[in-house]
């Protein structure tokens, strides 16, 4: 990320050919209910973040994150759902609530929301 995206950024989300290859969604064995379990629990385990909503039909949770810069709050959306193949899929978008931009915050928050997961649950490759 350039010097100049830091100051107009505000979202981060999980790309299938991001360079990075932590901020690439992830695919599990798992059933979507268990891997909810287990994102619950990393997220406890999360300094500054917490569970805001859960939307089981649709897959999507919704957590939050505040961190120490002056830039408010982030939210996290986090989507599992379950392939027709029996696989299950996991993407995240981080958002800042203000305007602003993140200074690299959200791509910070989804890489320590992966990060920890992958180290519970290890993904398929």
């Amino acid at each position: 990320m350039s010097f100049q995206e830091w100051f107009k950024t505000t979202v981060a989300v999980t790309l299938p050919g991001d360079p990075d290859p932590v901020l690439r969604p992830r695919q599990y064995r798992e059933p979507p209910e268990a891997l909810l379990q287990e994102v619950r629990k990393t997220v406890s385990a999360l300094s500054g973040w917490a569970w805001a909503e859960t939307r089981e039909v649709q897959g999507r949770i919704r957590l939050t994150h505040r961190s120490w810069l002056p830039i408010g709050a982030q939210d996290i959306h986090v989507y599992v759902v379950r392939g027709q193949d029996g696989v299950t899929r996991l993407e995240a978008v981080s958002q800042s609530r203000s305007s602003r931009g993140d200074f690299g915050q959200n791509r910070r928050n989804l890489k320590a929301l992966l990060v920890r997961l992958d180290r519970e649950v290890p993904p398929l490759t």
